[in-house]
Protein backbone atom coordinates (compact mmCIF):
# COMPACT_ATOMS: atom_id res chain seq x y z
CA UNK A 1 0.00 0.00 0.00
CA UNK A 2 1.44 3.36 -0.91
CA UNK A 3 1.71 6.42 1.15
CA UNK A 4 -1.56 7.97 -0.24
CA UNK A 5 -3.64 4.86 0.72
CA UNK A 6 -2.11 4.74 3.61
CA UNK A 7 -2.80 8.05 4.95
CA UNK A 8 -6.43 8.43 3.74
CA UNK A 9 -7.30 5.15 5.73
CA UNK A 10 -5.96 6.86 8.99
CA UNK A 11 -7.06 9.63 8.14
CA UNK A 12 -10.89 8.35 7.78
CA UNK A 13 -10.79 5.99 10.99
CA UNK A 14 -9.28 8.42 13.38
CA UNK A 15 -11.16 11.28 15.34
CA UNK A 16 -9.70 14.48 13.58
CA UNK A 17 -9.79 16.47 16.80
CA UNK A 18 -6.39 15.70 18.79
CA UNK A 19 -6.67 15.16 22.70
CA UNK A 20 -3.06 15.01 24.67
CA UNK A 21 -2.55 11.66 25.66
CA UNK A 22 -2.96 11.28 29.52
CA UNK A 23 -2.66 8.34 32.53
CA UNK A 24 -5.71 6.80 31.34
CA UNK A 25 -5.37 6.66 27.42
CA UNK A 26 -4.96 3.49 25.81
CA UNK A 27 -1.70 1.21 25.45
CA UNK A 28 0.85 3.11 23.40
CA UNK A 29 0.72 0.00 21.40
CA UNK A 30 -2.95 1.29 20.53
CA UNK A 31 -3.57 4.59 21.49
CA UNK A 32 -5.23 6.39 18.34
CA UNK A 33 -3.05 9.60 19.08
CA UNK A 34 -0.07 8.41 18.07
CA UNK A 35 -1.54 6.44 14.76
CA UNK A 36 -3.29 10.18 14.24
CA UNK A 37 0.42 11.66 14.73
CA UNK A 38 1.63 9.03 11.91
CA UNK A 39 -1.09 10.09 9.75
CA UNK A 40 -0.71 13.70 9.88
CA UNK A 41 3.17 13.27 9.83
CA UNK A 42 2.72 11.01 6.70
CA UNK A 43 0.29 13.52 5.24
CA UNK A 44 2.60 16.69 5.27
CA UNK A 45 5.41 14.40 3.60
CA UNK A 46 2.84 13.86 0.72
CA UNK A 47 2.28 17.39 0.66
CA UNK A 48 5.73 18.49 0.53
CA UNK A 49 6.26 15.45 -1.93
CA UNK A 50 3.52 16.87 -4.34
CA UNK A 51 4.38 19.95 -4.01
CA UNK A 52 8.50 19.01 -5.08
CA UNK A 53 6.66 17.26 -8.43
CA UNK A 54 4.46 19.87 -8.98
CA UNK A 55 7.31 22.05 -9.18
CA UNK A 56 9.19 19.60 -11.38
CA UNK A 57 6.70 19.23 -14.08
CA UNK A 58 6.59 23.00 -13.87
CA UNK A 59 9.42 23.24 -14.59
CA UNK A 60 9.75 20.78 -17.34
CA UNK A 61 6.95 22.03 -18.84
CA UNK A 62 8.35 25.60 -19.14
CA UNK A 63 11.50 24.16 -20.75
CA UNK A 64 9.50 22.40 -23.32
CA UNK A 65 7.54 25.66 -24.05
CA UNK A 66 10.99 27.39 -23.93
CA UNK A 67 12.51 24.67 -26.50
CA UNK A 68 9.12 24.28 -28.69
CA UNK A 69 9.08 28.52 -29.04
CA UNK A 70 13.13 28.01 -29.72
CA UNK A 71 12.27 25.55 -32.71
CA UNK A 72 9.14 28.10 -34.09
CA UNK A 73 11.07 30.85 -33.89
CA UNK A 74 14.39 29.25 -35.77
CA UNK A 75 11.30 28.11 -38.55
CA UNK A 76 9.44 30.85 -38.80
CA UNK A 77 10.37 33.81 -36.68
CA UNK A 78 12.15 36.89 -37.54
CA UNK A 79 15.84 37.05 -36.93
CA UNK A 80 16.94 38.53 -33.41
CA UNK A 81 19.12 41.06 -35.33
CA UNK A 82 16.08 42.65 -36.98
CA UNK A 83 13.88 42.75 -33.79
CA UNK A 84 13.62 46.13 -32.01
CA UNK A 85 14.94 46.21 -28.47
CA UNK A 86 12.62 48.50 -26.87
CA UNK A 87 9.41 47.97 -29.34
CA UNK A 88 10.93 50.85 -31.71
CA UNK A 89 11.73 50.09 -35.02
CA UNK A 90 15.73 51.37 -36.19
CA UNK A 91 17.11 50.05 -33.06
CA UNK A 92 20.38 48.17 -34.30
CA UNK A 93 23.65 48.95 -34.67
CA UNK A 94 25.74 49.06 -37.97
CA UNK A 95 27.91 45.85 -37.88
CA UNK A 96 31.65 46.21 -37.58
CA UNK A 97 33.73 45.70 -40.47
CA UNK A 98 37.07 43.38 -40.23
CA UNK A 99 39.40 46.23 -39.18
CA UNK A 100 37.15 47.01 -36.21
CA UNK A 101 34.83 50.46 -37.73
CA UNK A 102 31.15 50.70 -38.28
CA UNK A 103 29.71 49.29 -41.54
CA UNK A 104 27.84 50.96 -44.03
CA UNK A 105 24.76 49.02 -43.85
CA UNK A 106 23.51 45.63 -41.47
CA UNK A 107 23.92 42.23 -42.62
CA UNK A 108 21.74 39.28 -42.72
CA UNK A 109 20.85 37.08 -39.37
CA UNK A 110 20.33 33.51 -38.68
CA UNK A 111 18.01 32.49 -35.71
CA UNK A 112 20.75 30.92 -32.92
CA UNK A 113 24.21 30.38 -32.47
CA UNK A 114 24.06 27.21 -34.66
CA UNK A 115 26.98 27.11 -37.50
CA UNK A 116 23.36 28.45 -39.66
CA UNK A 117 23.61 31.45 -37.98
CA UNK A 118 24.91 35.26 -39.11
CA UNK A 119 24.60 37.77 -36.14
CA UNK A 120 24.29 41.86 -36.57
CA UNK A 121 25.65 44.50 -33.75
CA UNK A 122 22.86 45.29 -31.73
CA UNK A 123 23.71 49.03 -30.37
CA UNK A 124 20.74 51.23 -31.24
CA UNK A 125 21.00 54.51 -32.66
CA UNK A 126 17.34 56.24 -32.26
CA UNK A 127 17.26 54.54 -28.07
CA UNK A 128 15.57 56.71 -25.51
CA UNK A 129 17.50 59.60 -24.91
CA UNK A 130 20.77 59.44 -22.75
CA UNK A 131 20.97 61.54 -19.82
CA UNK A 132 22.44 64.97 -20.40
CA UNK A 133 26.23 64.78 -19.62
CA UNK A 134 28.97 67.41 -20.07
CA UNK A 135 31.81 64.89 -21.45
CA UNK A 136 32.53 65.34 -24.85
CA UNK A 137 32.19 61.55 -25.92
CA UNK A 138 28.87 62.35 -25.42
CA UNK A 139 28.40 65.23 -28.12
CA UNK A 140 30.04 63.06 -30.45
CA UNK A 141 26.99 63.10 -33.56
CA UNK A 142 25.86 59.40 -34.36
CA UNK A 143 25.87 57.97 -37.98
CA UNK A 144 22.73 59.30 -39.79
CA UNK A 145 20.22 56.96 -41.30
CA UNK A 146 21.32 56.25 -45.29
CA UNK A 147 18.68 58.12 -47.77
CA UNK A 148 18.01 61.77 -48.73
CA UNK A 149 17.13 64.15 -46.00
CA UNK A 150 13.78 65.96 -46.14
CA UNK A 151 14.17 69.17 -48.38
CA UNK A 152 16.78 67.66 -50.36
CA UNK A 153 17.18 68.97 -53.84
CA UNK A 154 19.09 66.07 -55.17
CA UNK A 155 21.97 66.11 -57.77
CA UNK A 156 19.77 65.02 -60.85
CA UNK A 157 20.78 62.17 -63.22
CA UNK A 158 24.25 61.57 -63.58
CA UNK A 159 25.49 59.35 -66.90
CA UNK A 160 28.44 57.80 -66.28
CA UNK A 161 31.04 58.73 -69.41
CA UNK A 162 33.35 55.65 -69.68
CA UNK A 163 30.81 52.96 -70.61
CA UNK A 164 30.55 51.85 -74.26
CA UNK A 165 28.16 54.30 -76.16
CA UNK A 166 25.79 53.43 -78.61
CA UNK A 167 24.48 56.29 -81.03
CA UNK A 168 20.86 55.85 -82.31
CA UNK A 169 19.39 57.96 -84.83
CA UNK A 170 16.03 58.84 -84.52
CA UNK A 171 14.64 60.86 -87.41
CA UNK A 172 11.85 63.23 -86.42
CA UNK A 173 8.58 61.70 -87.58
CA UNK A 174 6.45 61.80 -90.85
CA UNK A 175 3.63 63.81 -89.93
CA UNK A 176 5.99 66.54 -87.56
CA UNK A 177 8.69 66.53 -90.94
CA UNK A 178 6.28 68.61 -93.21
CA UNK A 179 4.33 72.24 -92.62
CA UNK A 180 0.37 71.52 -90.80
CA UNK A 181 -1.26 74.36 -92.60
CA UNK A 182 0.92 74.12 -96.20
CA UNK A 183 1.77 70.74 -96.14
CA UNK A 184 5.31 72.02 -97.14
CA UNK A 185 8.43 69.39 -95.73
CA UNK A 186 10.92 71.12 -93.71
CA UNK A 187 14.44 71.72 -94.28
CA UNK A 188 17.36 69.14 -92.12
CA UNK A 189 19.32 71.50 -90.63
CA UNK A 190 23.26 70.04 -89.62
CA UNK A 191 22.32 70.17 -85.80
CA UNK A 192 20.75 67.86 -83.82
CA UNK A 193 19.70 67.31 -79.83
CA UNK A 194 21.28 64.59 -77.81
CA UNK A 195 19.07 61.96 -75.02
CA UNK A 196 20.35 59.73 -72.92
CA UNK A 197 19.20 56.40 -71.45
CA UNK A 198 21.90 53.46 -69.60
CA UNK A 199 20.98 50.27 -71.50
CA UNK A 200 21.65 46.30 -71.20
CA UNK A 201 21.89 44.12 -73.56
CA UNK A 202 21.76 40.00 -71.69
CA UNK A 203 22.49 38.57 -75.13
CA UNK A 204 25.10 35.94 -76.11
CA UNK A 205 27.51 37.39 -78.89
CA UNK A 206 29.73 35.68 -81.38
CA UNK A 207 33.27 36.97 -81.94
CA UNK A 208 34.56 36.08 -85.04
CA UNK A 209 38.44 36.96 -85.11
CA UNK A 210 39.23 37.56 -88.80
CA UNK A 211 43.00 36.42 -88.84
CA UNK A 212 45.03 38.19 -91.57
CA UNK A 213 47.39 36.40 -93.97
CA UNK A 214 50.42 37.26 -95.07
CA UNK A 215 52.60 36.00 -98.64
CA UNK A 216 56.05 35.67 -99.03
CA UNK A 217 56.87 35.48 -102.65
CA UNK A 218 60.62 36.53 -102.10
CA UNK A 219 61.80 33.27 -103.28
CA UNK A 220 64.39 32.85 -99.94
CA UNK A 221 62.19 29.72 -99.05
CA UNK A 222 62.61 28.46 -102.42
CA UNK A 223 58.73 28.67 -102.87
CA UNK A 224 55.65 31.46 -101.54
CA UNK A 225 54.94 30.82 -98.12
CA UNK A 226 52.07 32.82 -96.30
CA UNK A 227 51.88 33.35 -92.64
CA UNK A 228 48.54 33.95 -90.56
CA UNK A 229 47.75 36.12 -87.89
CA UNK A 230 47.82 33.76 -84.54
CA UNK A 231 44.35 32.84 -82.57
CA UNK A 232 43.73 35.01 -79.22
CA UNK A 233 45.35 33.25 -76.33
CA UNK A 234 43.07 31.36 -73.98
CA UNK A 235 43.65 29.60 -70.73
CA UNK A 236 41.80 25.92 -71.69
CA UNK A 237 42.48 25.73 -75.37
CA UNK A 238 39.46 25.32 -77.72
CA UNK A 239 37.30 26.62 -75.25
CA UNK A 240 34.16 27.84 -76.40
CA UNK A 241 33.11 30.75 -73.67
CA UNK A 242 35.33 33.46 -73.40
CA UNK A 243 37.18 34.37 -70.23
CA UNK A 244 34.58 37.36 -69.60
CA UNK A 245 31.73 35.01 -70.20
CA UNK A 246 33.54 32.57 -67.48
CA UNK A 247 33.47 34.91 -65.44
CA UNK A 248 29.68 36.12 -65.47
CA UNK A 249 28.86 32.46 -64.86
CA UNK A 250 30.64 32.09 -61.75
CA UNK A 251 29.96 35.92 -60.61
CA UNK A 252 26.27 34.81 -61.11
CA UNK A 253 26.32 31.34 -59.61
CA UNK A 254 28.53 31.92 -56.48
CA UNK A 255 28.26 35.47 -55.38
CA UNK A 256 25.17 35.56 -56.53
CA UNK A 257 23.49 32.60 -55.83
CA UNK A 258 21.64 31.58 -59.30
CA UNK A 259 21.45 27.88 -59.77
CA UNK A 260 23.01 27.17 -63.15
CA UNK A 261 20.05 26.02 -65.03
CA UNK A 262 18.35 29.20 -64.48
CA UNK A 263 21.90 31.19 -65.83
CA UNK A 264 21.71 29.17 -68.86
CA UNK A 265 18.51 30.27 -69.39
CA UNK A 266 18.93 33.89 -69.05
CA UNK A 267 21.70 33.75 -71.70
CA UNK A 268 20.26 31.06 -74.35
CA UNK A 269 18.55 33.12 -77.28
CA UNK A 270 17.15 31.86 -80.50
CA UNK A 271 19.31 28.95 -82.07
CA UNK A 272 21.75 29.58 -79.37
CA UNK A 273 20.84 27.29 -76.20
CA UNK A 274 23.76 26.89 -73.05
CA UNK A 275 23.78 23.71 -71.51
CA UNK A 276 24.33 23.05 -68.18
CA UNK A 277 26.35 20.32 -68.72
CA UNK A 278 28.56 21.66 -70.96
CA UNK A 279 29.26 24.73 -68.83
CA UNK A 280 30.02 22.28 -66.03
CA UNK A 281 32.73 20.65 -68.14
CA UNK A 282 34.21 24.48 -69.14
CA UNK A 283 34.35 25.14 -65.21
CA UNK A 284 36.01 22.07 -64.09
CA UNK A 285 38.70 22.57 -66.90
CA UNK A 286 39.13 26.03 -65.77
CA UNK A 287 39.61 24.71 -62.06
CA UNK A 288 43.46 23.87 -62.35
CA UNK A 289 43.96 27.60 -63.32
CA UNK A 290 42.67 28.70 -59.87
CA UNK A 291 43.69 26.28 -57.37
CA UNK A 292 46.88 28.11 -57.50
CA UNK A 293 45.99 31.53 -57.08
CA UNK A 294 43.48 30.16 -54.26
CA UNK A 295 46.67 28.98 -52.51
CA UNK A 296 48.33 32.13 -52.50
CA UNK A 297 45.49 33.44 -51.13
CA UNK A 298 45.73 31.30 -48.08
CA UNK A 299 49.41 31.64 -47.16
CA UNK A 300 48.28 35.46 -47.28
CA UNK A 301 45.94 34.66 -44.66
CA UNK A 302 47.89 33.12 -42.16
CA UNK A 303 49.63 35.97 -42.30
CA UNK A 304 47.48 38.19 -41.08
CA UNK A 305 46.94 39.19 -37.65
CA UNK A 306 43.43 39.64 -37.09
CA UNK A 307 41.07 37.16 -37.95
CA UNK A 308 37.66 36.56 -38.31
CA UNK A 309 36.02 33.18 -38.45
CA UNK A 310 32.95 30.98 -38.33
CA UNK A 311 31.61 28.02 -40.42
CA UNK A 312 28.31 26.82 -41.98
CA UNK A 313 27.02 23.75 -43.01
CA UNK A 314 27.08 22.81 -46.42
CA UNK A 315 25.56 19.41 -48.40
CA UNK A 316 27.77 17.24 -50.23
CA UNK A 317 25.14 15.03 -52.02
CA UNK A 318 27.83 12.16 -52.91
CA UNK A 319 28.94 8.85 -50.63
CA UNK A 320 32.60 9.10 -49.50
CA UNK A 321 34.18 6.00 -47.16
CA UNK A 322 33.85 6.26 -43.22
CA UNK A 323 31.01 8.73 -43.38
CA UNK A 324 27.51 8.32 -43.31
CA UNK A 325 26.02 11.96 -43.77
CA UNK A 326 25.90 14.22 -46.61
CA UNK A 327 26.57 17.24 -44.05
CA UNK A 328 30.22 19.14 -44.80
CA UNK A 329 30.96 22.36 -42.83
CA UNK A 330 31.74 25.54 -45.05
CA UNK A 331 34.86 27.72 -43.45
CA UNK A 332 35.44 31.38 -43.51
CA UNK A 333 38.54 32.78 -42.52
CA UNK A 334 38.37 36.69 -43.14
CA UNK A 335 41.19 39.54 -42.53
CA UNK A 336 41.40 42.93 -43.91
CA UNK A 337 42.19 42.16 -47.64
CA UNK A 338 41.87 38.04 -47.85
CA UNK A 339 38.24 36.35 -47.72
CA UNK A 340 39.10 32.51 -47.29
CA UNK A 341 36.57 29.59 -47.91
CA UNK A 342 37.22 26.06 -47.00
CA UNK A 343 35.15 23.59 -47.24
CA UNK A 344 35.92 20.50 -45.13
CA UNK A 345 34.10 17.33 -43.22
CA UNK A 346 34.58 18.28 -40.11
CA UNK A 347 33.83 21.28 -37.67
CA UNK A 348 36.47 20.65 -35.12
CA UNK A 349 39.39 22.37 -34.41
CA UNK A 350 41.37 19.97 -36.95
CA UNK A 351 40.75 22.65 -39.55
CA UNK A 352 41.80 25.63 -37.98
CA UNK A 353 45.08 23.35 -37.39
CA UNK A 354 45.43 22.42 -41.07
CA UNK A 355 44.63 25.93 -42.13
CA UNK A 356 46.69 27.89 -39.88
CA UNK A 357 48.91 25.76 -38.29
CA UNK A 358 49.97 25.77 -34.01
CA UNK A 359 52.26 28.27 -34.90
CA UNK A 360 49.43 30.74 -35.41
CA UNK A 361 49.78 34.10 -33.69
CA UNK A 362 47.22 37.15 -33.46
CA UNK A 363 43.47 37.54 -32.61
CA UNK A 364 40.74 35.66 -33.44
CA UNK A 365 37.36 36.77 -33.60
CA UNK A 366 34.76 33.69 -33.59
CA UNK A 367 31.57 32.25 -31.42
CA UNK A 368 32.08 30.14 -28.45
CA UNK A 369 32.45 26.80 -30.43
CA UNK A 370 34.59 24.25 -28.64
CA UNK A 371 36.77 23.77 -31.65
CA UNK A 372 37.98 27.51 -31.07
CA UNK A 373 38.52 27.27 -27.69
CA UNK A 374 40.68 23.62 -27.98
CA UNK A 375 43.10 25.42 -30.88
CA UNK A 376 43.80 27.98 -28.73
CA UNK A 377 45.06 25.78 -26.44
CA UNK A 378 46.72 24.14 -29.10
CA UNK A 379 48.20 27.50 -30.35
CA UNK A 380 49.28 29.49 -27.88
CA UNK A 381 50.08 32.37 -29.75
CA UNK A 382 45.98 32.71 -30.68
CA UNK A 383 43.63 34.88 -28.77
CA UNK A 384 39.99 34.54 -29.12
CA UNK A 385 37.79 37.47 -28.92
CA UNK A 386 34.21 36.29 -28.70
CA UNK A 387 31.28 37.69 -30.41
CA UNK A 388 29.32 40.37 -28.38
CA UNK A 389 26.28 39.76 -31.37
CA UNK A 390 26.13 35.75 -29.95
CA UNK A 391 26.18 37.10 -26.67
CA UNK A 392 23.41 39.31 -26.67
CA UNK A 393 21.49 36.48 -28.94
CA UNK A 394 21.53 34.48 -25.93
CA UNK A 395 19.26 37.22 -23.55
CA UNK A 396 16.57 37.16 -26.21
CA UNK A 397 16.50 33.30 -26.32
CA UNK A 398 15.97 33.24 -22.98
CA UNK A 399 13.20 35.75 -23.07
CA UNK A 400 11.79 33.63 -26.25
CA UNK A 401 11.14 30.66 -24.19
CA UNK A 402 9.93 32.09 -21.02
CA UNK A 403 7.90 35.73 -21.75
CA UNK A 404 8.09 37.07 -17.93
CA UNK A 405 11.65 37.63 -18.30
CA UNK A 406 11.09 40.68 -21.21
CA UNK A 407 11.85 43.34 -18.58
CA UNK A 408 15.10 41.36 -17.94
CA UNK A 409 15.93 41.04 -21.26
CA UNK A 410 15.10 44.64 -22.64
CA UNK A 411 17.40 45.54 -19.46
CA UNK A 412 20.40 43.59 -20.46
CA UNK A 413 20.16 44.46 -24.19
CA UNK A 414 20.28 47.88 -22.93
CA UNK A 415 23.85 47.50 -21.22
CA UNK A 416 24.69 46.07 -24.65
CA UNK A 417 23.60 48.63 -26.47
CA UNK A 418 25.78 51.07 -24.38
CA UNK A 419 28.98 49.66 -24.59
CA UNK A 420 27.99 49.22 -28.97
CA UNK A 421 27.60 53.32 -28.03
CA UNK A 422 30.49 53.97 -25.68
CA UNK A 423 32.81 51.68 -28.32
CA UNK A 424 31.67 54.06 -31.62
CA UNK A 425 32.36 56.57 -29.81
CA UNK A 426 35.56 55.57 -28.67
CA UNK A 427 36.51 54.52 -32.36
CA UNK A 428 35.57 58.49 -33.27
CA UNK A 429 37.95 60.10 -31.33
CA UNK A 430 40.73 57.99 -32.18
CA UNK A 431 43.07 60.61 -33.44
CA UNK A 432 41.79 62.94 -30.54
CA UNK A 433 44.10 61.81 -27.21
CA UNK A 434 42.27 63.33 -24.84
CA UNK A 435 38.26 62.90 -26.13
CA UNK A 436 39.88 59.19 -26.89
CA UNK A 437 41.15 58.48 -23.09
CA UNK A 438 37.95 59.58 -21.57
CA UNK A 439 35.76 57.30 -24.24
CA UNK A 440 38.28 54.50 -23.14
CA UNK A 441 37.21 55.87 -19.22
CA UNK A 442 33.82 55.18 -19.88
CA UNK A 443 33.95 52.48 -21.71
CA UNK A 444 35.92 50.20 -19.17
CA UNK A 445 33.42 51.68 -16.53
CA UNK A 446 30.81 50.29 -18.09
CA UNK A 447 32.54 46.73 -18.87
CA UNK A 448 33.09 47.06 -14.99
CA UNK A 449 29.49 47.41 -14.26
CA UNK A 450 28.25 44.86 -16.58
CA UNK A 451 30.76 42.16 -14.57
CA UNK A 452 28.90 43.77 -11.18
CA UNK A 453 26.10 43.51 -12.56
CA UNK A 454 26.40 39.34 -13.79
CA UNK A 455 28.03 38.62 -10.40
CA UNK A 456 25.06 39.95 -8.39
CA UNK A 457 22.37 38.51 -10.37
CA UNK A 458 24.37 34.81 -10.17
CA UNK A 459 23.73 35.40 -6.39
CA UNK A 460 19.96 35.65 -6.76
CA UNK A 461 18.68 31.99 -5.66
CA UNK A 462 15.41 32.86 -7.46
CA UNK A 463 17.03 33.16 -11.02
CA UNK A 464 14.92 30.67 -13.73
CA UNK A 465 17.68 27.90 -15.01
CA UNK A 466 17.95 29.91 -18.42
CA UNK A 467 18.67 32.98 -16.74
CA UNK A 468 21.66 30.70 -14.45
CA UNK A 469 22.78 29.79 -18.41
CA UNK A 470 23.22 33.24 -20.05
CA UNK A 471 24.79 34.53 -17.05
CA UNK A 472 27.25 31.41 -16.61
CA UNK A 473 28.58 31.42 -20.08
CA UNK A 474 29.30 35.22 -19.94
CA UNK A 475 31.48 34.46 -16.89
CA UNK A 476 32.97 31.34 -18.72
CA UNK A 477 33.67 33.28 -21.26
CA UNK A 478 34.39 37.07 -20.24
CA UNK A 479 38.14 36.97 -21.03
CA UNK A 480 37.14 36.77 -24.80
CA UNK A 481 34.25 39.09 -24.35
CA UNK A 482 36.58 41.65 -22.95
CA UNK A 483 39.64 41.52 -25.66
CA UNK A 484 38.25 44.66 -27.40
CA UNK A 485 38.68 46.97 -24.19
CA UNK A 486 42.24 47.54 -24.67
CA UNK A 487 42.34 46.85 -28.57
CA UNK A 488 39.96 49.32 -30.47
CA UNK A 489 41.11 47.88 -33.78
CA UNK A 490 39.07 44.79 -32.50
CA UNK A 491 35.39 44.74 -33.28
CA UNK A 492 33.15 43.75 -30.52
CA UNK A 493 31.20 41.08 -32.95
CA UNK A 494 32.32 38.45 -35.77
CA UNK A 495 30.08 40.25 -38.19
CA UNK A 496 32.42 40.37 -40.56
CA UNK A 497 33.09 36.89 -41.17
CA UNK A 498 28.78 36.30 -40.64
CA UNK A 499 28.57 38.51 -44.03
CA UNK A 500 30.90 37.03 -45.66
CA UNK A 501 28.86 33.66 -45.06
CA UNK A 502 25.41 35.22 -46.48
CA UNK A 503 26.23 33.66 -50.04
CA UNK A 504 26.48 30.10 -48.85
CA UNK A 505 23.55 30.12 -46.86
CA UNK A 506 21.98 31.64 -50.22
CA UNK A 507 23.38 29.01 -52.44
CA UNK A 508 23.04 26.39 -49.92
CA UNK A 509 18.93 27.63 -49.88
CA UNK A 510 19.35 27.78 -53.83
CA UNK A 511 20.74 25.10 -55.32
CA UNK A 512 20.87 22.91 -52.02
CA UNK A 513 24.96 22.34 -52.24
CA UNK A 514 27.48 20.03 -54.35
CA UNK A 515 26.78 17.07 -55.93
CA UNK A 516 30.27 16.75 -56.42
CA UNK A 517 33.48 16.42 -54.70
CA UNK A 518 35.25 18.73 -56.99
CA UNK A 519 31.89 20.96 -57.18
CA UNK A 520 32.20 22.02 -53.56
CA UNK A 521 35.81 22.38 -53.64
CA UNK A 522 35.37 24.82 -56.76
CA UNK A 523 32.78 26.51 -54.96
CA UNK A 524 35.11 27.53 -52.26
CA UNK A 525 37.75 28.28 -54.57
CA UNK A 526 35.62 30.80 -56.51
CA UNK A 527 33.86 32.50 -53.72
CA UNK A 528 37.38 33.76 -52.12
CA UNK A 529 38.98 34.93 -55.35
CA UNK A 530 35.61 37.13 -56.34
CA UNK A 531 34.98 38.03 -52.35
CA UNK A 532 38.72 39.00 -51.84
CA UNK A 533 38.52 41.17 -55.40
CA UNK A 534 35.75 42.85 -53.55
CA UNK A 535 37.21 43.54 -50.19
CA UNK A 536 40.06 45.08 -51.84
CA UNK A 537 37.47 47.23 -54.15
CA UNK A 538 37.89 45.71 -56.97
CA UNK A 539 34.66 44.55 -59.47
CA UNK A 540 34.86 40.86 -59.37
CA UNK A 541 34.17 39.64 -63.10
CA UNK A 542 36.71 42.21 -64.15
CA UNK A 543 39.39 40.79 -61.90
CA UNK A 544 39.14 36.95 -62.65
CA UNK A 545 38.71 37.89 -66.39
CA UNK A 546 42.06 39.71 -66.03
CA UNK A 547 43.61 36.91 -64.33
CA UNK A 548 41.73 34.18 -66.53
CA UNK A 549 43.90 36.28 -69.43
CA UNK A 550 47.13 36.40 -67.50
CA UNK A 551 47.16 33.06 -68.05
CA UNK A 552 46.48 32.60 -71.61
CA UNK A 553 49.46 35.17 -72.18
CA UNK A 554 51.92 32.65 -70.22
CA UNK A 555 50.02 29.88 -71.46
CA UNK A 556 49.75 28.55 -67.77
CA UNK A 557 49.64 29.48 -64.42
CA UNK A 558 52.23 32.10 -64.49
CA UNK A 559 55.24 31.15 -61.91
CA UNK A 560 54.87 34.70 -60.23
CA UNK A 561 51.26 35.38 -58.56
CA UNK A 562 52.62 38.44 -56.57
CA UNK A 563 51.55 40.98 -59.50
CA UNK A 564 47.99 39.64 -59.82
CA UNK A 565 46.84 39.46 -56.30
CA UNK A 566 44.38 41.99 -55.75
CA UNK A 567 45.93 44.36 -53.67
CA UNK A 568 48.82 44.62 -56.16
CA UNK A 569 47.13 44.86 -59.65
CA UNK A 570 48.98 47.79 -61.84
CA UNK A 571 47.02 50.85 -62.54
CA UNK A 572 47.16 49.74 -66.22
CA UNK A 573 45.47 47.07 -66.02
CA UNK A 574 42.76 48.45 -63.58
CA UNK A 575 42.50 51.22 -66.46
CA UNK A 576 42.17 48.08 -69.27
CA UNK A 577 39.98 46.06 -67.41
CA UNK A 578 37.17 48.60 -65.64
CA UNK A 579 38.38 46.87 -62.13
CA UNK A 580 38.21 49.83 -59.62
CA UNK A 581 35.07 51.03 -57.66
CA UNK A 582 33.64 49.04 -54.95
CA UNK A 583 30.26 47.70 -55.54
CA UNK A 584 27.35 48.15 -53.44
CA UNK A 585 25.41 46.66 -51.03
CA UNK A 586 28.42 43.58 -51.30
CA UNK A 587 28.29 40.73 -48.27
CA UNK A 588 31.91 42.08 -47.68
Amino acid sequence: MDKTSTARNLSENLIIEQVPCGSDCFPSAMCPCAAFKDAIQLIVDLKAENTGLREAFQQEIARLNAQNAEYRHMLFGRASEKLTVLGRPGDAEPPATVDGTPAAEPAGAHPDETPDSSAEGPAPEDRAQKEPSNTEADNIPSKSRRGAKFGHKGHGRRIPQEIPTIKVFLPVPEEGAQCQTCGKKGIPVPFTEESVQIDVRISPLKVVYVRQKVKFDCGCAGQPRFVTAPEPPQAVNKSKLSHLFIAWIIYLKFLLAIPLSRICSIFSMGDFVLSPSSVTGTLKNHMRLLVPLYERLAQEMKKEPRKNIDETGWKSFFRREGKESFLDWMWIFGSSRVALYVLDTSRSSSVLVKWLGLDAEGVINSDRAHGYKKFAKLAKGVILSFCWAHFRRDFLKACRGYPRLEDWMKLWLERISSIYRLNRARLAALDQPKLFARAQAELEAAIGEIAHAIEEELADPALLPAQKDVLRSAVKHWAGLTVFVKNPAIPLDNNAAERLLRTVALGRKNYYGSFAAWSGQFAAICLSIMQTAKLNGLQPVAYLTYYLDECARAGSVPENLDPLLPWNISPEALKRYQMGGREEGTCV
